[in-house]
């Protein structure tokens, strides 16, 4: 079951990533789709006798609420659209209808809502059974190592394009601009998705050294370490201060739990120990210039992509703000910014259009409201809380955890969850390491465990060896 489990994941992250990010509309059907295949993978592992002995029905559906209400949500939706397209003189515009009440939902453009409520279910429940299946580690490490590299041949792939100014040189993808990575029309949604991939390399380094396999170590190990630094360089050439600073964070953090696991062990330390410290002290230095970056030029919501006549991010991201005020508990309804966004510009925004707020944040509001932003929250702060409650987080989980944290501050200012690929590595990525955390711990338990049995039986016998031998009865 683990080995089909990874096979899914890996499909789904291959397909998110060469199909543009998943933001062309063939990927994300298919992404859809080929998802929900998710709880049908569980069900198959609840009837299974090899499955874990505790109930699973509860935590699942806990986890599904956002499944359940975005579900609810639209379908009550349909029944009052906010917009109307017309026709007048051979032009095709959209009217706003008279809204409703603000606690009733609406719908904005049918067929693309039902084709992002597709994607976005079907790939939140393909990583949910991650903190649910899974028994051993190798079936996160092995998952991570494939989409790993994955991810690092992306790099050397957006590189390429980079340092040689050539176009993109896979047929499936349909367009080229002055902001395209790789296989991604959005560097900043390119970053993230790096961000991301080399927290996961590093941490893969980390847990490689702490298990003392020297000859994977010696091969796939230096080459992890190598696609980290690869994404690493990727998000110095096409991101943006922040960015570099939240990339610099992540880097710092790795090369620190893995100069931390070479003080277990000198012989390895002494092959390892400079190579960590020297990548430890340039992730620091990246981090110092980073800051400096960011306080000179303003920080990013000031960022227009250097292009005179388009307004700040900071605009955009206020008058989306002004959208949710409008109907703050169920939004616009799902998919439906590029539309209601137009009746809400500012003069300075005459004649551009926006497909993204630049704020993931806002955008959930706008469209969805307070009830479905949380909805989406709620089972992640679950997550980061059955962490905490175990109060022990292995050093080399450090790494993603942080990415993940760096995740969240870009989904603030900037939209990178939009992006399938980003979207499926985010939740995978917190549910796995919730998940081998949890591993960890029953490991370590079961281990003192058998170590305390085998200190007791030995002592039993060594009590048993040192006592006298019994006196025959005296003779009557």
């Amino acid at each position: 079951m683990e080995m089909t489990l990874r096979g899914h994941w890996i499909a789904l992250g291959l397909l998110a990533a060469l199909g543009a990010g998943g933001n062309v509309d063939w990927a994300r059907g298919a992404l859809g789709g080929f998802g929900l295949l998710g709880p049908i993978l569980l069900l198959a592992y609840h009837s299974s006798v090899e499955r874990r002995p505790e109930p699973i029905v509860k935590p699942y559906l806990w986890l599904m609420l956002p499944w359940w209400i975005v579900v609810a949500v639209f379908l009550a939706g349909i029944l009052h659209p906010a917009f109307i397209l017309q026709e007048v003189n051979g032009q095709q515009f959209w009217e706003m209808l008279p809204p409703p009440p603000s606690w009733v939902p609406l719908s904005g453009q049918l067929d693309v809502a039902i084709l992002e409520v597709l994607f976005i279910i079907g790939l939140y429940a393909a990583t949910v059974n991650a903190l649910i299946i899974p028994q051993n580690r190798m079936a996160f490490a092995r998952t991570w190592v494939a989409l790993a590299f994955a991810a690092g041949l992306l790099a050397v792939l957006g590189l390429a394009q980079y340092f040689t100014g050539t176009g993109s040189i896979l047929w499936m993808i349909p367009f080229r601009h002055a902001h395209f990575f790789a296989t991604f029309p959005h560097s900043a949604q390119w970053c993230a998705f790096a961000i991301l991939w080399m927290g996961v390399c590093l941490s893969l380094v980390a847990w490689l050294v702490r298990q003392r396999t020297w000859r994977w170590l010696a091969s796939d190990g230096w080459t992890l370490l190598a696609l980290g630094g690869l994404l690493g360089l990727s998000v110095a050439v096409a991101g943006d201060p922040l960015h570099w600073l939240l990339g610099s964070l992540v880097a710092a953090t790795g090369c620190f739990a893995l100069a931390w696991q070479t003080l277990y062990d000198r012989k390895l330390g002494q092959r390892l120990g400079v190579a960590a410290t020297t990548c430890l002290s340039a992730g620091l230095v990246l981090l110092i210039l980073a800051f400096a970056t960011l306080f000179h030029q303003g920080g990013w919501l000031t960022y227009n992509g250097d292009r005179p006549g388009v307004p700040l991010h900071s605009h955009v991201m206020a008058d989306t703000l002004a959208m949710w005020e409008q109907r703050p508990w169920f939004g616009w309804g799902h998919a439906s910014f590029q539309i209601a966004y137009g009746f809400f510009q500012q003069a300075d925004q005459e004649g551009a259009y926006w497909a993204y707020a630049r704020s993931d944040l806002l955008q959930s509001l706008a469209e969805n409201g307070l009830v479905g932003t949380l909805a989406w929250w709620l089972p992640a702060a679950w997550v980061c809380w059955r962490i905490a409650r175990r109060r022990h987080l292995a050093s080399f989980l450090f790494a993603p955890l942080v990415a993940l944290a760096a995740l969240v501050v870009l989904s603030v200012v900037d939209f990178p969850l939009a992006c399938p690929a980003v979207f499926f590595g985010f939740w995978l990525i917190l549910f796995s390491l919730c998940r081998w955390n949890e591993i960890d711990d029953e490991t370590n338990k079961s281990t003192w465990t058998l170590r305390h049995r085998i200190v007791v039986q030995r002592s039993h016998q060594s009590h048993a060896s040192e006592s006298p031998p019994a006196s025959p009865p005296a003779a009557g």
